[in-house]
């Protein structure tokens, strides 16, 4: 057990990017969206409800906690589509095709 959770760090090799090269994180629009909700309607009503639901989900007025930041790449060339069971299409001339269902 003690193996496992040895405190090493892990060595950069040269050309490895840092997260912070390519990408970053932001605050998400449900957490503009609480924030005017929870703190800015209620701070002058009930200031000590209002720090306290900061302080549970915040850092500071500026910086959220992660359940309200999402991670977006700096460079949109690094984002990589690949197809999913979206992009799906059944052959008409397939015996699982219903004239049915796709023709109404």
């Amino acid at each position: 057990m003690s193996d496992i959770r040895k405190n090493e760090k892990v060595e950069i090799q040269e050309g490895d990017a840092k997260f912070e090269d390519i990408a970053e994180t932001v605050p998400t629009e449900q957490w503009y969206r609480d924030l005017k909700k929870y703190y800015y309607n209620v701070v002058l009503e009930d200031p000590e409800s209002a720090e306290m639901w900061l302080k549970a989900n915040a850092y500071d007025i500026k910086n959220p906690k992660a359940w309200y930041t999402k991670v977006v790449p700096k460079d949109k060339s690094l984002i990589e589509y690949a197809p999913n069971s979206n992009w799906l299409e059944v052959s008409k001339e397939s015996k699982f095709y219903n004239k049915s269902y796709y023709e109404t």
